[in-house]
């Protein structure tokens, strides 16, 4: 397979003179993110062109996330987000993950940057995607068997870590960055498949304060309006706007082993099963509109 180019911010500019792309499609990671995105994509260009660029290809902006906003950043302020190429018009986008940014009003707003809907695009893929399909795909076991044992595990896998999701938002707003949260697994559940210890919780927060210089007391607030929130978008079905997908991938990894114990050590199971997933994903599906219609208006001005 040829080796993808990387390219300086300089090299990059001439590529956009220079190219046939009516599109440049930037994104975040190089796993799941150029699969998922080349279909969203491919679903409304239509006969134009695009080319699709991980941010670990251009150089001088390290990857992921800050990096692609660094250079949205550079484009915007040499006005090259959109432009005319040798032998046509072309615009620029960048699919981000959400995160938190919108509970924490960091989200940037310009048609050209377009945010998933759930917390990352693994969540995204979750949440459209087959999960029984994509089980029985990974581990070849029977289909029926496959959705029978995962009818239930979006709703029990959220509500597991749940006291876990108000901790990681708890500790980002009281900027207790030394502490893990949303880029760690669950540190109050003893193993990653059962509840909770009593007094866990609390001890983690006794960490925060003190990695945040906040009492005890006050950190206890903190936690209470983060449980506010976290509490409201479970309820309103929305939890996983706040539950990562790699948690997702990890804890459908144990249940399968526990299920399917053959047939799981055959496989690497989390990066097979993702796969699956990503395959079972319809992209003209409606709940991916949010996706879809930036392309779209994008495209319009080419």
């Amino acid at each position: 397979m040829a080796k993808r180019l990387n390219y300086s911010p300089a090299a990059f500019i001439k590529t956009y003179r220079l190219s046939r792309a009516n599109l440049h499609v930037f994104v975040e990671g190089r796993d799941v993110d150029p699969g998922f995105y080349s279909r969203i994509v491919e679903s409304v260009v239509g006969n134009r062109i695009y080319r699709l660029v991980r941010s670990d290809e251009i150089v001088g902006y390290g990857s992921g996330k800050v990096a692609l906003l660094a250079h949205f950043r550079e484009m915007r302020r040499s006005r090259l987000l959109t432009g005319r190429s040798s032998t046509s018009a072309y615009a620029l986008t960048y699919f981000l993950d959400k995160d938190v940014d919108d509970i924490e009003s960091r989200r940037v707003r310009s048609p050209h940057v377009i945010y998933t809907r759930q917390i990352d695009v693994e969540a995204e893929i979750f949440f459209c995607g087959d999960i029984g399909a994509a089980v029985s795909a990974a581990l070849y076991v029977d289909i029926t068997r496959a959705r029978l044992t995962v009818v239930d595990f979006l709703p029990a896998a959220v509500r597991l870590w749940q006291e876990w999701v108000v901790l990681c938002l708890a500790g980002r707003r009281m900027g207790a960055h030394s502490v893990p949260n949303f880029s760690a697994f669950s540190q109050v559940n003893p193993t990653k498949c059962k509840p909770e210890e009593p007094g866990s919780c609390d001890a983690f927060v006794k960490r925060l304060a003190t990695a945040s210089g906040l009492s005890v007391i006050e950190a206890r607030g903190v936690q209470s309006n983060a449980r506010r929130v976290v509490d409201r978008r479970f309820r309103n079905g929305q939890a996983l706007t706040l539950f990562k997908g790699k948690w997702l991938a990890e804890l459908l990894s144990h249940e399968c082993e526990r299920v399917f114990p053959l047939e799981y050590r055959r496989t690497s199971f989390k990066r097979v099963v993702m796969s699956c997933l990503l395959q079972s994903v319809d992209a003209l599906d409606t709940r991916l509109d949010h996706l879809r219609r930036p392309v779209l208006q994008l495209l319009a001005m080419c």
